[in-house]
């Protein structure tokens, strides 16, 4: 078994989208099952965000190619994974995974600056690189994932959450009529939900709300499902979420709080009404990026990490 791994910058990011083919081969043989990966996904970002430069890690076995790893190059000349930190994802690479010292050799030789963001790898992998490679810095995170009920009605009451009193409100609150569940799923509606959702509930800067919000549209007519949910009383917002249906899975990619009440977790109220949309819908897993994990709720935490690799 003899890994080498090349390295090739794109002409043009369209030649990104040549990869996909290969791309659906290498989700069956290792059921990535995740969008973000997708070489349509990396491109819209690319084109969006106006990357002057792609380039790819091409993995090869035995002559065959088993992986690629996408970079964009930033002004700066630092190499980093295509997808901005401003939206939430996981990356996994099978090839960081199965061949993690052959991969992180080549990088850390031949790419003097770069950065992998929001990836799953081994820990026991990750401090062995650390300890080998002196300017290497890792940052830790984690994202939520959530079964979904396939009998909603009984889940809700059988479930056996960490505050039952908290519980007990929340089921209340899911019975009155006035509360519902509003949906957006056409291009401009979600773009204006959005933009209207990062103005009232971020501090981000007017130009990095800009380019999300033109991010998520774009994403959006290169045919993947984004939609904006608003959790409604009496036709008034109280919380919104921005999501991706993904096959069997929904993608909670943020979600914002637009009343001054907390103590009834709003928010929370808001996810249990999407779990309930997703039960019937047949849907198996809701995953939440957040940086609060849900307080009552019952879900599995997957760590995911930052590598940055500067030598000078």
């Amino acid at each position: 078994m003899a890994i080498e791994l090349k390295s090739r910058v794109l002409d043009d990011i369209t030649e990104m989208l040549n990869y996909q083919s290969f791309y659906i081969n290498l989700n069956i043989r290792y059921k990535l099952g995740q969008p973000f990966n997708e070489p349509n996904f990396l491109y819209t970002c690319g084109e969006t965000l106006g990357y002057g430069e792609l380039a790819v890690i091409e993995v090869y076995n035995d002559g065959e190619l088993i992986d690629i790893i996408p970079f964009a190059r930033t002004k700066e000349g630092i190499y980093k994974t295509p997808i901005p930190r401003e939206i939430p994802h996981f990356l996994y690479f099978p090839s960081l995974s199965r061949y993690f010292n052959e991969c992180f050799d080549f990088l850390c030789e031949k790419i003097e600056d770069y950065i992998i963001t929001n990836t799953v790898f081994n820990e026991q992998d990750l401090a062995y690189l650390t300890k080998k490679y002196s300017y290497l810095n890792v940052n830790e995170k984690s994202f939520f994932v959530l079964e979904i009920p396939p009998d909603f009605e009984r889940w809700i009451y059988r479930a056996k959450p960490k505050s039952q009193d908290k519980y007990a409100k929340i089921i209340k609150l899911l019975k009155k009529s006035d509360l519902s569940l509003g949906k957006w799923s056409d291009p401009l509606g979600v773009q204006e939900k959005i933009s209207m959702a990062l103005n009232k509930g971020t501090n981000l800067p007017l130009i990095t709300k800009a380019a999300v919000s033109t991010l998520y549209f774009q994403l959006k007519l290169a045919g993947y499902e984004i939609e904006y949910t608003t959790l409604l009383a009496e036709n008034y917002d109280l919380t919104g979420a921005i999501s991706l249906t993904h096959g069997s899975n929904i993608y909670i990619f943020q979600m914002f709080n637009f009343t001054d009440e907390r103590k009834n977790s709003i928010e929370e109220l808001h996810l249990i009404k999407l779990l309930e949309v997703a039960a019937q819908e047949g849907k198996s897993k809701l995953i939440l990026f957040s940086d609060v994990e849900p307080p009552i709720l019952k879900y599995e935490s997957i760590k995911i990490f930052d590598i940055s690799f500067q030598k000078a």
